[in-house]
């Protein structure tokens, strides 16, 4: 084989590269993450400073997964919010997205019912506010 067939095949080999590269690359979703991603990323130290205030509690949050439910046990003495906002994100499907605002039972404990959700990988931020002051968690679980 002399140099420019050498020379001809390595450019096809390119070429072909890169073709693969846009092809494959095409079909791939781009979202982002979320649609209000640049209002977000504005109101982050805000963000920050409500999980420095979850941190700060003397207790947790306790999730226990049930068969057909996940119970989210609040703090002591933050049943009772101003506000309350559950948001389970799923980073492979954002259509499986969901955000509740359900209001505890008498123990104090919020029952999300797992049919709501599909099964698989979600990050939960629980944010609350009791008496003007900002809260947040967040967490990974995975929905079976």
């Amino acid at each position: 084989m002399n140099w420019g067939k050498r020379i001809l095949f390595l450019y096809l080999a390119f070429v072909a590269g890169i073709v693969l590269l846009v092809v494959k690359s095409h079909g791939k979703n781009v979202d982002l993450v979320h649609k209000d991603y640049y209002q977000q990323e504005l109101m982050y130290s805000q963000r920050m400073e409500a999980l420095k205030n979850y941190y700060a509690l003397s207790d947790g949050i306790v999730m226990v997964q049930k068969p057909l439910t996940i119970d989210i046990a609040l703090p002591n003495n933050h049943s009772v919010v101003d506000s309350r906002t559950i948001f389970f994100y799923k980073p492979s499907n954002p259509k499986a997205d969901k955000i509740f605002d359900i209001q505890p039972d008498e123990k104090g404990i919020l029952h999300i019912e797992k049919r709501m959700l599909e099964m698989g990988k979600y990050e939960i931020k629980i944010d609350w506010v009791k008496n003007q002051k900002a809260y947040a968690f967040e967490q990974s679980i995975i929905i079976y």
